[in-house]
């Protein structure tokens, strides 16, 4: 059994909705896709369940992947989005030098303030994000 699985079954034997299991994936892994939720936690939901955490105050990003003509959501708490995002970047400067997409952040309700901030992360602990 690998790590994933073993942390998948503590999070199942430790709370009892999804709603639960679903923050708590996002505070283990950082991301959860439509197809993690389904898989691990039997929720078709996922959305719903996204809406109603921010709805309570949880700061989740959302971002689109896209794999041939299927794309679907990716769901990310912000503060991990941030630090995953800057590591990339960082790693690609150092490595190769070339500029990596990074995803773009959006949801309707706060869409102005992720267009606003700096690409650069660097700069977001200066604008006090």
């Amino acid at each position: 059994m690998d790590r994933t699985n073993t942390k998948v079954n503590v999070i199942n034997d430790r709370f009892s909705s999804q709603q639960d299991k679903i923050i708590e994936h996002l505070q283990s892994f950082g991301s959860i896709s439509p197809k993690e939720a389904l898989k691990y936690y039997g929720s078709m939901r996922l959305s719903a369940h996204i809406f109603n955490l921010k709805q309570n105050g949880w700061n989740i990003v959302t971002t689109m992947k896209q794999s041939g003509n299927m794309t679907w959501a990716e769901y990310w708490l912000e503060e991990r989005f941030r630090r995953e995002h800057k590591q990339t970047t960082d790693f690609n400067l150092a490595n190769s030098g070339a500029e990596l997409p990074l995803p773009k952040a959006f949801f309707k309700q706060e869409r102005e303030h992720y267009d606003n901030i700096s690409n650069d992360p660097y700069e977001w602990a200066e604008e006090g994000h």
